[in-house]
């Protein structure tokens, strides 16, 4: 896809994007409204391998004041930029001295002020002028949350592009029966799920096999210890597949924290489970069809 301006009455749109769900969602509206406006994209990290994958032609971007202050220097009309992260930070303060109106897209529905450096004093200024979310629930939490007065529900066409591709996978291929972990880096809000699934699986469903998808953040070995007692006893394999559909296509089951990935198994027609085994701890996502569990015996259920 090509993101050179191809026309003088159209929009001047700069992409800035680092994080991987972000970038699909962006890549995703990108691609279905390629003629809407005039895109340029910069993208770095996690963000940059999603555009490779897309096709979407992008630069790569740097996180240095010379850098930002170079990208802005064509004066784009508005720029789009992901959240969360302090790359994109930088282009927001960077545009508003410019006087550049800044649009965010929030990807998802937990840590709505935390993405722009609450309880940090000054947390403030890293919100853009507008932003646009992709779902009611969204709009909803957004609204309430952020003082931002512009927010838009502009939907989210990675979810359709999800149902669609989902729908031919599978129609190729048929379904299998694993059970689909998808894993994010331990955190006070995300604790630590494979050691109890595999033990759940190992007592309860032996026969299942269990498919690993790890965090863009998290290295191919992070579970190795984890997952090497039960190497005689259960069919664990680590995913290295680059596209999340084509695990989707071989699990009924999908166990999670509160990643994104919890809420995509929906689109595609997948028992979604957020498992959060630590006390305090209750999943955010606000979709009633995700079943919420915090204890290991409750697993028990779901396999």
């Amino acid at each position: 896809m090509s993101t050179a301006p191809n026309s003088k009455n159209k929009s001047d749109v700069l992409v800035v994007i680092h994080d991987a769900g972000e970038a699909e969602i962006i890549g995703a509206y990108m691609q279905r409204y390629p003629g809407r406006y005039a895109w340029r994209a910069l993208a770095a990290g996690p963000a940059a391998r999603v555009f490779r994958r897309r096709g979407i032609f992008f630069s790569a971007a740097r996180n240095t004041s010379r850098a930002i202050r170079s990208a802005l220097n064509k004066r784009p009309d508005f720029v789009l930029l992901g959240t969360g992260s302090q790359f994109v930070w930088n282009f927001i303060e960077e545009s508003r001295r410019l006087s550049i109106p800044t649009v965010g897209y929030l990807e998802h529905w937990v840590s709505y002020k935390e993405r722009f450096g609450f309880p940090r004093r000054g947390w403030e200024k890293h919100l853009p002028i507008r932003l646009w979310v992709g779902d009611r629930p969204a709009l909803t939490l957004a609204r309430k949350l952020l003082p931002v007065k512009s927010i838009t529900l502009v939907p989210n066409e990675y979810w359709r592009e999800v149902a669609r591709e989902y729908k031919k996978k599978t129609a190729a291929k048929g379904t299998q029966k694993a059970v689909l972990v998808v894993t994010q880096p331990v955190t006070s809000d995300s604790p630590a799920i494979l050691p109890d699934i595999l033990r759940a699986v190992a007592a309860y469903a032996p026969d299942r096999p269990v498919i690993v998808r790890l965090h863009p953040r998290e290295k191919q070995g992070a579970y190795a210890r984890v997952i090497k007692p039960y190497a005689k006893r259960l069919r664990v394999t680590v995913s290295r597949n680059k596209n999340i559909l084509d695990d989707f296509a071989k699990a009924e089951c999908v166990i999670g924290t509160d990643s994104m990935a919890l809420v995509v198994a929906l689109q595609c027609g997948k028992k979604a489970v957020s498992f959060m085994p630590r006390e305090g701890l209750v999943c955010p996502l606000p979709f009633a069809k995700i079943r919420k569990i915090s204890r290991s015996q409750d697993l028990k259920k779901v396999l």
